[in-house]
Order: C-alpha cells, then structure tokens, then sequence
C-alpha cells in the first residue's frame, strides 16, 4: 500500500458536493418515474416541438458527460506529477460537471414521452419502453457509479496515484465504447421504431 499523502487535504464541501449529486439524481429519477401518470395536457402538444427537445436534451446528457469524462480522464492521466490533491480535485470536477448534465435526463424523458403519448402510448409503441427504462438507469448508475469510485478516492488520501492514473486511462477508452454502441442501438432502434430485447 502507499503512503499516506502528506499533502492530502479534505475539503470542507465535498458533503454538500455529494449530496447535491445524490439530490440532483434523485429528483430526476422521481421525475422520470412519474411521467407515465402525468395529465398529458402538461405534455408538449407538437410533435416537432418535442422532437426537438429530445435531441436538445439527448446532446446536452452525452455531449455533456463524454466530454467531461475525457476531459477528467485527460488531466488525470496526462499529468506529469500526479498528487492526491490533483486527482481528487479531477473527479471533483467530474461531479460537478453531472450536476449540470443529469437535469437533462428530465428533457430527454418529458420530451420522449410528449412523442410516445401521441403516437399511441408505450402499448402501441413498444419499442419505446426500452429508451425509458435507460432514462430509469441512467440517475441510479450515475449514484452508484460515484460512490462506489470517485467518492471513495477524494476521501482516501492513501490510494495507490500511479495505478489509478493507468485506471482512468482505460475508464476513459472503455466509457466512450460503450456509450457510442448504447447510443448507437438506441439511436437506430428508435429510428427503425422496432425493440432491441
């Protein structure tokens, strides 16, 4: 095990921090499940309209955390002198980057739903449940996720620095891989209007 760093210093925020994750994530989920009860006069009454909203909010949720991912990836992997200060402000950084993007989780949910609604609801269009129940998803990994990892490193000044430096390398690659080809099904499903499972 490593030495304990001796420039390792908590931050006085990080429980307001981590719990402003975990509340953000919450409301969204409550939201999320509550949807499909909703009085469809609160829906958006356009097609289009809603189409638009969808993909507003299906490239702020992606874009947004794709892009800070790399970004945390990069700084943490690339830093020629890498610290236990330097890698929990990283992933720091990368919590509150998903406070902003997990509000567009609801865009992508109240949006979706407004579509579904008018072309019949989920019984006639079965192809869409599958895109709710990853709207579903999405808020619980994205508490599970940080709590199991990023969490645990900010609050532990002992990890080992060089072996999560290679770790955040290959989180880095292996996330963009796997949410390329979970768009990309989702993506072509919703098109092609026909289940994946």
């Amino acid at each position: 095990m490593q030495a304990p760093d001796p420039k390792a210093k908590g931050n006085p925020s990080d429980p307001f921090l981590f719990a402003t994750h975990d509340v953000v994530n919450v409301l969204v989920l409550l939201f999320v499940l509550g949807l499909p009860y909703a009085d469809q006069s609160l829906l958006v009454q356009s097609y289009m309209d809603a189409k638009v909203l969808h993909l507003l909010g299906v490239g702020w949720f992606y874009g947004g955390l794709i892009a800070s991912s790399v970004v945390v990836s990069r700084f943490i992997w690339m830093q020629p002198a890498l610290d236990h200060a330097k890698l929990a402000h990283g992933f720091r950084f990368l919590l509150v980057l998903e406070v902003f993007c997990i509000p567009s989780i609801s865009l992508i949910a109240y949006a979706g739903m407004a579509m579904v609604v008018q072309r019949g609801g989920f019984e006639s269009q079965p192809w869409a449940h599958q895109g709710y129940l990853a709207l579903l998803y999405s808020p619980v990994a994205l508490m599970i996720t940080p709590r199991l990892y990023h969490k645990r490193l900010i609050n532990n000044p002992n990890v080992d620095i060089e072996r999560e430096r290679r770790l955040a390398f290959w989180l880095d690659w292996s996330f963009i891989v796997v949410m390329t080809l979970g768009i990309g099904f989702l993506a072509a499903s919703m098109v092609w209007k026909t289940p994946l499972f």
